[in-house]
């Protein structure tokens, strides 16, 4: 009986001895067999969990030594994504704010004189700032701070005021819409100013428009020679003859062009008329006394008129009929 638990504990340290025996034989069979799949995998583990390491790039010799940067060597560089660098976007400089600009006029020309400006002496040209219309031939401007009353040379538009000629407001504003808040250059013929030496008398151009003619030729003001500056009088009589032929402005149908008065140097001289004396007195007229006359001859006069006219002693004036008026009042 007491030999019986030491053969139970003898069969099972056999067995254990067995089952090892039957798991190495089992893990050296496996390993023999499993060896062609495990071996990749497992050396794609190994690779992923080395450290990197960067091999030296061999560069030529240069005349200066450059230091070597140590490779890097980073547990995780594998896992890492590298981002592009961006080349820098260019910047525009600010622009600089725009700051108004003060008109100064100046004696520079600015352009070419207009074909029909080929009369225009030549000299110098100045620059001005029109400020106001007065009429259609006469400006406002500003000439470096100073404001100057500017008349154009030959030509004459109607007068606008509080007894306007006829179409004295559309040539008013047929030049209001060349010249106003514009820059016109100015230009003489031979004087500096007009006989009352109040206004400058001047040739005008804006932009490639010479205004004196436009003027003219718009039917807006008609030619008016005003010697000694004529040097564009032959120019503006084709505009104006252009102008009537074509019937424009002034010069339409039914225009008041005969009411403006032509200019002196170009007035036709007036017919004899006769002269027809004044009658001493009106007939038919208030009714009128001896004492309303200076003299009996001024009340005989005015007696022997109305009766010419068939009126008779009208006034009363024949107290007895002899035919002579107002006989009490001295001779």
């Amino acid at each position: 009986m007491k030999d019986k638990p030491k053969s139970n504990k003898l069969r099972k340290f056999l067995l254990i001895l067995v089952a090892l025996a039957g798991c190495c034989v089992l893990f050296y069979a496996g390993s023999i067999f499993l060896a062609p799949v495990a071996m990749p995998l497992l050396a794609q583990q190994i690779e992923m969990f080395a450290p990197a390491v960067t091999l030296p790039v061999e560069e030529p010799p240069t005349s200066e030594a450059e230091p070597t940067a140590e490779p890097e060597t980073d547990f995780f560089a594998p896992f890492e994504t590298t981002t592009p660098t961006l080349p820098p976007t260019p910047t525009t400089p600010p622009t600089p704010s725009s700051t108004p600009t003060v008109f100064v006029p100046s004696a520079t020309p600015t352009q070419p004189l207009p074909p029909s400006a080929s009369c225009v002496p030549q000299g110098e040209r100045v620059r001005a700032l029109v400020t106001k219309i007065l009429n259609g031939d006469t400006i406002q401007v500003v000439i470096r701070e100073q404001t100057y009353t500017v008349k154009y040379i030959g030509v004459r538009s109607p007068a606008l005021g509080l007894e306007s000629e006829p179409y004295a407001l559309e040539a008013a504003l047929a030049n209001q819409s060349l010249v106003q808040n514009q820059v016109v250059t100015l230009m003489k013929d031979t004087s500096e100013v007009d006989a009352d030496g109040m206004s400058l008398l001047r040739y005008v151009f804006v932009n490639d428009i010479f205004v004196n003619y436009d003027m003219v030729s718009r039917g807006m003001a008609v030619v008016a020679s005003n010697p000694p500056n004529t040097a564009c009088d032959d120019q503006f009589q084709l505009a104006q003859q252009a102008a009537i032929d074509s019937g424009v402005g002034m010069w339409e149908e039914g225009g008041p062009q005969a009411q403006l008065e032509p200019p002196p140097s170009e007035a036709a001289p007036a017919a004899e008329q006769p002269v027809v004396a004044a009658e001493p007195c009106n007939c038919k007229g208030p009714d009128l006394q001896c004492d309303d006359f200076a003299t009996r001859a001024d009340a005989q006069a005015c007696f022997d008129a109305c009766k010419a006219q068939g009126l008779g002693d009208i006034f009363l004036m024949d107290s007895n009929g002899n035919g002579i008026a107002c006989e009490d009042k001295r001779p």
